[in-house]
């Protein structure tokens, strides 16, 4: 079992044994997910890399639309 602790600005450094496990490197993406008091963490596929890069691109470039206060105003924007 292996253990890290959370440092300034809630980074996390992955111990060589997780890193080797999950495969990652410096700039992959992994996803959290949650069953009950556990996390589950997963490496993400190469193509939701790709996505998920792209779109923090876009919102760094103000490429976004919204906010939008209700489901209501957020379907009539995407109809115009």
């Amino acid at each position: 079992m292996s253990s890290a602790r959370i440092e300034e600005g809630f980074s996390i450094h992955l111990p060589e044994d997780v890193q080797e496990r999950l495969g990652v490197k410096p700039g992959d993406f992994i996803n959290f997910n949650f069953e009950g008091e556990t996390i589950i963490v997963e490496t993400l596929p190469p193509e939701d890399e790709v996505d998920l890069s792209e779109a923090i691109r876009d919102v760094r470039e103000g490429r976004v639309d919204g906010p939008f206060h209700s489901a209501k105003e957020l379907i009539e924007h995407l109809r115009e």
